[in-house]
């Protein structure tokens, strides 16, 4: 059964104002499938590493030919060769929504994508699921404003609101099965038992069609070994010399390695934040691996009551839930930029908000009894950086939203605001 996803009113606005749209994310993640359920009327073909698929590749006009528009293209990235053809083909048409595209592969595909199609194409990221859409809590009015509004479009409107907004929170799994499951679709009604099989299997079709056609490293063993090592590492700076001496890989192979994690959406990066630009960039990043539940896997945690005794708790609970925002960014008109801030003196904050030149800092707890000793980095931030830090926020894991400190929320990871 089909459940309503955050980006979906921006993917019908993208089909009124760009000729191709393009919806990029992590394998599984259910890129086709919110297209085929907001477009049920259009055909639908998905590529195929090892086979040309209706001659898409080798006679790629006859193909669209064949195949007139409104078209859904699956996995685009391995037919290439259709986006010179598509460029010339909706370049003699002003029609908007003609082909949407879909690929869990970003390097060689949005390279080509940029350089043949710029001006036509627009590009929507999608996350794996949050805990809203997993439980229905996502819906929207008449103009396509999401109703009730996230706790993140409500923090980023009016930060002072929020307790007055409160509205209780969601009846979904609790934390420790959150992070476990993940956001995967396909383990929505998945047996527990079957939860690792089917990530032993993501992870080995991952190092088939995206490592091996792509990059060809000597041995797969050795990638999957550093994907174990990233996700023990998920919510860490990045120490690319402690790094190197994990995998037993030089430098230069593990910024390879990385780009194609962050290539193929199941790693990204977040930049420490500085007023000063040349420091945003040369102090250490910190790395996340997109999806909880394929962390928990490769760690080989057997059910989400092994993580409650775990040392990688809190790194699990604070990855969960800047996937999360990262997820409820989706149907923002403009997205904030992300960073993390570290003092020279240790105060720090896991996340940093920047917008329309304000900050918003957001702090996040592996706890459910929040007091104002938890937000001495918000009020570190606060201090450093003044007038323009709004409010901070630290979201836990229990379910009550009160204020900690004069401008700072405690707020509940699946909290839910009143409609208005």
């Amino acid at each position: 059964m089909y459940k309503k996803r955050i980006v979906q009113e921006r993917l019908r606005l993208f089909a009124q104002n760009f000729k191709i749209i393009l919806v990029v994310g992590a394998r599984q993640v259910g890129k086709s499938t919110l297209l085929r359920n907001i477009f049920p009327e259009m055909e639908c073909i998905t590529f195929d590493p090892s086979s040309d698929i209706r001659g898409a590749r080798s006679q790629p006009d006859d193909f669209l030919n064949n195949h007139p528009s409104p078209l859904i293209l699956d996995e685009v990235q391995y037919a290439p060769e259709l986006f010179p053809a598509l460029k010339r083909r909706v370049d003699l048409s002003t029609e908007k929504g003609q082909y949407f595209l879909t690929g869990s592969h970003n390097l060689s595909m949005l390279r080509n994508a940029a350089e043949t199609m710029s001006g036509r194409v627009g590009i929507l990221n999608l996350s794996a699921m949050s805990i809203h859409e997993l439980y229905d809590n996502v819906s929207f009015d008449e103009h396509g404003k999401q109703v009730p509004p996230s706790w993140l479009s409500t923090y980023l409107a009016s930060p002072e609101s929020l307790i007055d907004s409160f509205a209780g929170t969601l009846k979904s799994r609790n934390s420790l099965e959150a992070m476990w499951y993940g956001g995967m679709p396909t383990l929505i009604d998945m047996h527990p038992s079957l939860v690792h099989e089917y990530f032993d299997g993501y992870v080995k079709t991952y190092l088939e069609r995206d490592v091996q056609l792509h990059y060809a490293p000597r041995d797969l063993r050795e990638f999957r070994n550093f994907l174990g090592v990233m996700a023990a590492l998920t919510a860490q700076e990045l120490n690319y010399k402690k790094l190197s001496s994990s995998v037993e890989a030089t430098h230069g192979t593990l910024k390879r390695w990385l780009n194609l994690l962050d290539a193929s959406y199941l790693w990204y990066e977040i930049k420490p934040y500085s007023r000063d630009n040349i420091k945003r960039v040369s102090k250490r990043g910190k790395g996340y691996l997109a999806d909880t539940g394929l962390v928990c896997a490769l760690q080989r945690l057997s059910t989400p009551n092994a993580i409650a005794s775990h040392n990688m708790k809190g790194a699990l609970f604070e990855t969960y839930c800047v996937n999360q925002v990262r997820a409820l960014m989706g149907n923002l008109p403009t997205k904030p930029a992300l960073y993390h801030w570290r003092s020279a003196g240790g105060a720090e904050v896991d996340l940093v908000l920047s917008l329309d030149g304000k900050l918003y800092p957001i702090e996040i707890k592996c706890k459910s009894n929040i007091t104002g000793h938890d937000a001495r980095g918000i009020r570190a931030f606060q201090e450093t950086y003044g007038s323009v830090v709004q409010d901070g926020v630290i979201l836990h894991t229990g379910h009550e939203c009160y204020r900690v400190s004069s401008r700072v929320t405690a707020l509940p990871w699946h909290a839910v605001m009143k409609q208005t």
